[in-house]
């Protein structure tokens, strides 16, 4: 009698087992089909063959357009600006998938078709563009936006009373605009980006030079085009009260953007001028190297001029070309 009942419920468990495959096997034959309750960018395409899926995504899907806009100006990336294209082949392989793989664990795939159905997916088309465009495409832009900072300058010699007044730096906050950007791309989505910047204060503002109006020191000397370099870059320092210049840095600061190398020439000339006017003043020599001759030398390494301001005041160094000769002049405080 037990033996029976056994084989009644063993019998049972099998046509359940059998009814279950069967209606499982025709609950989750998706045929060609792609599994439905599937969007690409928010596009239905599930219960689609991959044709039709394809179709239905040229069909209603529109390359995004990207709007930056700073202040009252707006400027666009277009698809065309920077090679923008749909995968679209690459993008219904991804989701026809679904309920297909792993191959070897059917249990898997109806476990994946089940929650498909129920819960729903949604993916993003995948999408190419030329990323050397697009880099190229935001520095024109940030370019347009961007402006260096500017100090206060007198042109020429302060007794002309030619004063450029500061500019304050705008700079692009270009890691978050990239990272936006990059993002919209990927989303496929049309979106408005708001530029930000940061402003870049100057160093020297106008206010700082007016107090300059007392010449205390004047050297000239014919010019020559090696003298240019050396001219700009002694033009317009502040000398401030209790510290000091080095004649051999001033050189270094020209030797990180030229050709310039040692003085010489009428270089020379400006340096003895240089020295003569501190002398004029009683500035303290800190450092002075002479040949054997008496004549002034600096060299890479420890010969060098280096003079202290020690007076009571700042002094602005005026160093211009005019015609043919070249004007170094020390001004103070009237």
């Amino acid at each position: 009698m037990q033996c029976g009942k056994r084989k009644f419920y063993g019998f049972v468990a099998l046509i359940t087992l059998v009814t279950f495959f069967f209606v499982a096997s025709v609950s989750f034959d998706i045929g060609e089909q792609i599994v439905e309750n599937i969007r690409i960018q928010n596009v239905a395409v599930g219960k689609l063959t991959r044709t039709q899926a394809l179709q239905e995504l040229k069909q209603q899907i529109r390359k995004p357009v990207l709007k930056l806009s700073y202040k009252n100006k707006n400027y666009y990336i277009t698809p065309e600006d920077i090679a923008y294209e749909y995968d679209y082949q690459a993008s219904i392989e991804q989701v026809y998938q679904v309920g297909r793989i792993p191959q070897e664990n059917i249990y898997q795939r109806y476990v994946d078709i089940y929650y498909t159905r129920q819960y729903g997916r949604s993916y993003q088309l995948v999408c190419t563009y030329d990323k050397e465009l697009l880099h190229t495409k935001i520095q024109e832009i940030i370019r347009e936006i961007q402006i260096q900072p500017q100090d206060a300058k007198l042109i020429g010699s302060p007794q002309q009373h030619n004063l450029q007044v500061e500019q304050i730096g705008v700079l692009v906050e270009a890691y978050g605009l990239y990272y936006q950007i990059l993002e919209a791309l990927h989303k496929g989505q049309d979106c408005e980006i708001r530029i930000e910047t940061l402003n870049f204060l100057p160093g020297r503002y106008a206010q700082d030079l007016v107090k300059f109006k007392k010449m205390l020191g004047r050297q000239s000397f014919s010019s020559d085009e090696a003298d240019l370099a050396l001219v700009d870059c002694l033009d317009g320092i502040v000398w401030k009260k209790n510290t000091s210049i080095s004649w051999q840095q001033q050189l270094n600061r020209i030797e990180k953007s030229t050709n310039y190398s040692s003085p010489k020439g009428n270089s020379q000339l400006m340096l003895e001028g240089f020295y003569q006017l501190s002398q004029q003043l009683q500035l303290f020599s800190e450092r002075i190297s002479l040949d054997e001759a008496g004549k002034l030398i600096v060299q890479k390494g420890n010969l060098d001029l280096i003079i202290r301001n020690n007076s009571n005041q700042d002094i602005y160094i005026s160093c211009y070309k005019e015609r043919n000769k070249i004007y170094l002049e020390f001004w103070g405080e009237n």
